[in-house]
């Protein structure tokens, strides 16, 4: 009687942790996969949009000054700045012919202090109210304003964060998908789905970065989950039947 109402205790325990564990992972999940959403369709299609209008524009007709097209200023250095301890920026301090006095960053380039190009004559080129690169003799340094590539960091940030959403979700269903009592459970399985996110999150930040091109990247990726997600079946199958045959040798 007490061993029955001891049973009987577990399963509504088991089915209230279950409930909460769906209802937790399902909410994160799908919040994480409407950011992705909104980082995929409309974050990066405007920064790549950016992209295809600055490559596409040309040099400002004589005496035209428009934002939407590419205006040569000249200017002098004044200054030299190094910020930034991991990234190694560089800071150009210039004043260019129409009197302005822009600051201009090069990511990379900080690992001097360039103090010989201080009094340095330069161009400009200014496109949509920012300088996009500089140039002098046969050198050509693009800004931090250069809108080339933008678009990988919401690449990046989508693809990490759908594999987390996804991830989560995979977990809610394992929990539905479980037997009711606790002790029953596969404890591994939720550590298994967790790696596999992580590492399907990694390569898809790797891709957005490496890869050229977002078409390419996406196809790379998808690549990836598709060997991911062998790989967690794989794995999922050899426990499977390695735990199947303990359990067979110790009833023996």
């Amino acid at each position: 009687m007490n061993e029955a109402g001891a049973g009987g205790a577990v399963r509504p325990v088991a089915g209230q942790s279950r409930r909460r564990i769906l209802i937790t992972t399902t909410a994160l999940g799908s919040v994480l996969l409407l950011v992705t959403a909104w980082l995929l369709l409309v974050s990066m299609p405007k920064a790549l949009a950016t992209e295809r209008d600055f490559r596409a524009a040309r040099a400002c007709p004589p005496g035209v000054s428009a934002p939407d097209c590419l205006r040569p200023v000249p200017a002098v250095i004044e200054r030299t700045t190094v910020r930034g301890p991991k990234r190694h920026t560089l800071w150009l301090h210039v004043k260019d012919a129409d009197g302005s006095t822009p600051a201009l960053s090069f990511a990379g380039k900080g690992q001097e202090s360039h103090g010989e190009l201080v009094g340095k004559h330069i161009g400009l080129t200014y496109w949509e109210g920012s300088v996009r690169y500089i140039d002098w003799a046969n050198a050509r340094w693009y800004t931090t304003e250069d809108p080339r590539g933008d678009y990988r960091a919401f690449l990046a940030w989508g693809l990490a964060l759908g594999s987390g959403g996804l991830g989560l979700l995979a977990v809610g269903l394992w929990s539905v998908r479980s037997p009711a009592c606790l002790p029953d459970r596969p404890p591994w399985q939720p550590g298994a789905i967790t790696m596999t996110t992580v590492a399907l999150a990694g390569l898809g930040i790797g891709i957005a970065w490496i890869v050229p091109g977002w078409r390419a990247a996406l196809s790379a990726y998808g690549v990836a989950a598709v060997i991911a997600a062998a790989a967690y079946a794989l794995t999922t199958l050899l426990v499977g039947r390695a735990e199947a045959r303990k359990a067979r040798d110790a009833a023996a």
